[in-house]
């Protein structure tokens, strides 16, 4: 039996750290437990709310003390979760051993970064969410659970990065209660299964669409690239929203324009399929 818990400290960004702190709350009260509970937002946290709630607004909001990193390492009682945190937990400066990471992949596929793009990119056909427990490699800790759903075909990078949200927040609910009551049952990720994504896997500059390429490459590129808080693809500099494969074929040469119209235009792609981008 693990020694009972002194605190719970959650460390992220986001909708999930937002709502697992929010979840959290409210599961102790039910359960009656008085376990106090911390934040560690993440670095570039402001304080206001964007296109996404703010960490440290939500904690000043419902009265939760803010502590750094540091603050934490010494509690050997301290239940961990990083929920999008943008530090890497160093385990041997932390007292306590129950450090545990939400990864937005089906580990142990997908560790690392950029894991709303490479998915689509790669033409998966499902993705998921892990909670892991954290090691010194990167994602590459013991599996508490996870959940896998369906990529569809017309997914695109913003659209996963919520549905990670929303499975993440269902997969935290799930197993709250068993990282605070203690015998998680880990399952060791099999190594040679496993694909690792650096940030110097993709180049976000590099966003001009090749025309030069079959249709279902186009499209998995617009879609994977399809972030407009952050990057939109393009074509010949201007943002494109939408790639559609249209269901005829071509025998003029590839990125020949078939139509033009103020909302997009069609091009024919490498495999002579015609694919319209629609202009954001």
């Amino acid at each position: 039996m693990d020694s009972p818990i002194s605190l719970i400290a959650l460390c992220g960004k986001n909708r999930i750290a937002v709502s697992a702190l929010s979840y959290t709350l409210h599961a102790l009260s039910a359960w009656g437990l008085d376990i106090p509970v911390v934040v560690c937002p993440n670095r570039d946290d402001s304080g206001c709310d964007t296109w996404q709630p703010s960490m440290a607004r939500a904690a000043v909001l419902l009265g939760i003390e803010t502590k750094s990193v540091q603050e934490l390492e010494g509690d050997a009682g301290m239940l961990l979760i990083s929920l999008e945190f943008d530090r890497i937990i160093k385990t041997g400066r932390f007292a306590s051993k129950r450090l545990y990471n939400m990864h937005f992949s089906n580990l142990p596929k997908y560790r690392g970064v950029f894991t709303s793009i490479w998915p689509i990119l790669n033409g998966e056909t499902e993705a998921g969410v892990t909670l892991h427990e954290i090691c010194d490699q990167v994602d590459a800790g013991p599996i508490v659970d996870q959940r896998i759903f369906p990529l569809r075909p017309c997914t695109t990078a913003r659209q996963l990065y919520e549905l990670y949200t929303d499975e993440a927040l269902l997969l935290f609910k799930d197993s709250l209660s068993s990282l605070i009551r203690g015998g998680c049952r880990l399952t060791v990720q099999e190594a040679d299964k496993a694909t690792y994504y650096s940030r110097s896997s993709l180049n976000l500059e590099a966003l001009e669409i090749d025309l030069q390429r079959d249709a279902e490459q186009i499209s998995r590129f617009v879609r994977g690239l399809y972030f407009p808080e952050f990057q939109l693809p393009k074509l010949n500099g201007r943002g494109v929203q939408a790639c559609h494969i249209i269901d005829c074929r071509s025998s003029l040469p590839a990125g020949t324009v078939v139509r033009e119209t103020p909302r997009g235009s069609s091009f024919v792609a490498r495999d002579g399929k015609i694919i319209e981008l629609v202009w954001a």
